[in-house]
């Protein structure tokens, strides 16, 4: 089973997108708004559920006083 089976587009954008910010520049608040960014379409159906864990799970690692993961 791939990571990204059952993800739309959209959702493998924003996953893909919160592991590049995350990587290159940590806590930031480009992070920051795509993370508020993908809960309001989960809160809207968007997004489903699933993809929101694994965009939030992104923003979690890249705490402050953390390097960013190598993913």
């Amino acid at each position: 089973m791939d990571y990204y089976d059952g993800l739309s587009e959209k959702e493998i954008h924003y996953i893909d997108e919160a592991r590049i910010i995350g990587r290159t520049e940590g806590n930031s608040k480009r992070l920051n708004d795509l993370c508020h960014k993908a809960y309001a379409d989960y809160a809207t159906g968007a997004i489903s559920e699933m993809a929101y864990n694994k965009i939030y799970a992104v923003c979690m690692i890249c705490k402050p006083d953390t390097k960013a993961p190598n993913f």
